[in-house]
């Protein structure tokens, strides 16, 4: 116990504990505004996603009734419109598999998670 009093190996110990539990709390910190900016950005994603179904789903709506508009009709027009979308979901589901959408998904998922603002980089 003297020797570590004399070489004043507590103090040296109590400041590597304090340096270990700073550099933890520093990592959690940056574990946590890695986290909030996913999360922030997916439910960006999510809200445009909302936007983009709606904006669709009045314009096929409008559309609809364009069509039965001039065919005098009241149902062919949303016949018409579901055809088209049912083909459309149909080619989509028969080229999941496709190369071109793996690798779109993945640019995607590069661009939108891992890699850093340009605001971001800016402010560093």
């Amino acid at each position: 116990m003297n020797l570590i009093k004399y070489l004043k190996l507590d103090d040296l110990l109590t400041n590597l504990i304090g340096f270990i539990e700073t550099k933890f709390e520093l990592i959690k910190l940056d574990m946590y505004e890695g986290l909030r900016k996913v999360l922030a950005r997916l439910v960006f994603f999510i809200v445009l996603l909302f936007a983009i179904f709606f904006s669709f789903f009045f314009a096929g709506l409008a559309f609809s009734i364009f069509i039965n508009h001039k065919l005098n009709s009241s149902y062919l027009g949303f016949l018409v419109v579901a055809v088209i979308n049912i083909s459309l979901l149909l080619i989509l589901y028969l080229m999941r598999n496709h190369r071109f959408f793996s690798i779109m998904a993945k640019k995607l998922l590069a661009q939108t998670f891992f890699e850093k603002d340009d605001q971001e980089e800016q402010q560093e």
